[in-house]
């Protein structure tokens, strides 16, 4: 039993090291070797998702690329993924029928089924496609015309999920909705 505690101790300090560190696919396009930010989603008491913020800039901006790399906790379909990704992009931004249509079949294509442990990296470049990665695998983009749309679902003040947003830009006054 006492090697028992001492394994969860040995994971419980080792994981949060592990989470933090540079996902592979950022090699050419993120020179920092530490994220801004860190946040886990919790849903009703279970793990969803860890999230890094990776950037060369101290203070997070629009004007400069980044990527967003979330370490999923608990599985879920490519359906599930694009349905709730254009539920909040609908929230905070009120698309038109045509841009939901079109964002809707690009996720479809750009999204995989996701298992505990699989790792999402998208990355933005500004007035760019944001170029995803599945497991550190190049994965269809999403088109420049909807990067900002996409990349909001985390990080716009509008999210809904502001304590994650906080944390992933270490302050909440770092992002400026005008032109940032």
């Amino acid at each position: 039993m006492h090697k028992f505690y001492i394994l969860l101790f040995c994971l419980a300090t080792i994981c949060p090291a592990y989470a933090n560190e540079k996902p592979s696919e950022l090699r050419n396009s993120i020179t920092s070797t530490a994220p801004i930010g860190f946040a886990t989603l919790k849903k009703f008491g279970f793990q969803v998702y860890d999230a890094a913020l990776w950037a060369d800039v101290q203070a997070f901006t629009y004007k400069k690329p980044f990527a967003l790399t979330l370490t999923y906790k608990l599985g879920f379909s490519r359906q599930q993924l694009v349905e709730k990704s254009i539920e909040e992009i609908s929230r905070i931004h009120a698309p038109n029928e045509q841009a939901i249509s079109q964002l809707t079949v690009q996720l479809n294509e750009t999204f995989p089924n996701v298992a505990a442990g699989d790792r999402i990296t998208a990355v933005y470049t500004p007035n760019q496609k944001v170029q995803i990665f599945h497991n550190g695998r190049v994965r269809p983009a999403i088109s420049a015309d909807y990067a900002r749309l996409f990349m909001d679902i985390w990080l716009s003040p509008r999210t809904s999920e502001p304590a994650v947003r906080a944390k992933l830009l270490q302050t909440a006054d770092n992002l400026q909705s005008k032109g940032e």
